[in-house]
């Protein structure tokens, strides 16, 4: 984990000149964009159909091989917000800790209950999307997952 804590450092510090938070925010967009072409998320037949006025307007409702393609990449951009939004939450509660192991007072005295919530929230969500089949969610679920290991291991081998 060293030396992937290491090579997002170099590329934000000397590649992109940017925040981490962007690096990883790429990193998911990319993973989950792989995602939807791997799974034929890139065929266009059903909205070409749409265009080409195969479908009618009021048919569109009804043609679900067309919704589920436009919601699943809807839910790109929902995991990807989501991830953003972790994200924050994450370094929030390194803050609190870090606050409170100071001898200060949080001040959130239910700070500690955010890791909790979040994996019973991830695990409902991931089993729902595994029914859906909702491959880029369930992905997401993955990855919000592994994103409590990712952030300790940056806490602990990151350069300040």
């Amino acid at each position: 984990m060293k030396y992937i804590v290491r090579s997002v450092e170099f590329l934000k510090d000397r590649v992109f000149k940017c925040e981490t938070w962007r690096i990883e925010g790429a990193f998911v967009l990319v993973v989950l964009i792989l995602l939807r072409y791997i799974s034929g998320g890139f065929t266009l037949e059903h909205v070409q159909a749409f265009i080409n006025h195969n479908i009618s307007l009021s048919a569109f409702w009804h043609n679900q091989a067309l919704l589920l393609w436009i919601a699943d990449w809807i839910m790109v951009g929902g995991v990807l917000a989501t991830f953003h939004y972790m994200s924050v939450a994450r370094t929030m509660e390194e803050h609190q800790l870090a606050k409170e192991q100071s001898g200060e007072v949080s001040d959130v005295s239910c700070y500690h209950k955010l890791t909790t919530y979040f994996y019973w929230k991830e695990i409902l969500f991931f089993v729902s999307f595994c029914l859906l089949q909702s491959w880029s969610a369930v992905l997401g679920g993955i990855l919000f997952l592994l994103y409590p290991y990712w952030r300790k291991a940056w806490v602990r081998y990151h350069v300040k």
